[in-house]
């Protein structure tokens, strides 16, 4: 695996040479091809565990109190997504079914939402993904009381006399 991505790295950096002819064209084309993507890939995978774990109808447990059950169906969501976003990201916005049974086919996940919510209709939390309600969240949970099993916002800053 090693050699696969030396030979990659050079042939990028060989790339950038060729086009370029400068030390900053390798480093420009080893920036385009891997760091950007790579960047984008893990702000995407951090926005899709922050959206399906963190908000103000998301209760978290202490470990005294944690169980399978409420890790698996309370501290998730399912979110509705338009169409052709939920078939690129592998209908991972169907979110209770993977934790339920990861097992479970991205293609079958719809389903298992929908027997799954049959079942525990009560339980089972499902919204709507905005950008409104995501930038809510991210202002109004911070920290985590699991005393009073309930999201915080930061306390305001001491004021300097």
């Amino acid at each position: 695996m090693f050699v696969v991505l030396v030979i990659a790295a050079s042939a990028v950096g060989l790339s950038g040479w060729n086009r370029y002819e400068s030390i900053s064209g390798i480093i420009w084309a080893w920036v385009k091809v891997a760091l950007i993507p790579w960047l984008l890939f893990i702000w995407t995978i951090g926005f899709s565990v922050y959206v399906h774990h963190i908000g103000k109808d998301i209760r978290w447990y202490p470990r005294r109190d944690w169980t399978k059950f409420r890790g698996q169906m309370e501290g998730t969501t399912i979110l509705r997504t338009p169409r052709v976003l939920n078939i690129f990201f592998h209908h991972i916005f169907v979110h209770v079914p993977h934790h339920v049974d990861m097992r479970i086919p991205f293609y079958e996940l719809p389903a298992a939402a929908r027997a799954i919510k049959a079942v525990f209709p009560k339980v089972v939390i499902e919204r709507k993904l905005s950008m409104r309600e995501y930038l809510r969240t991210t202002k109004q949970c911070k920290l985590y009381d699991f005393e009073l099993g309930t999201w915080l916002p930061l306390p305001a800053p001491a004021r300097r006399r």
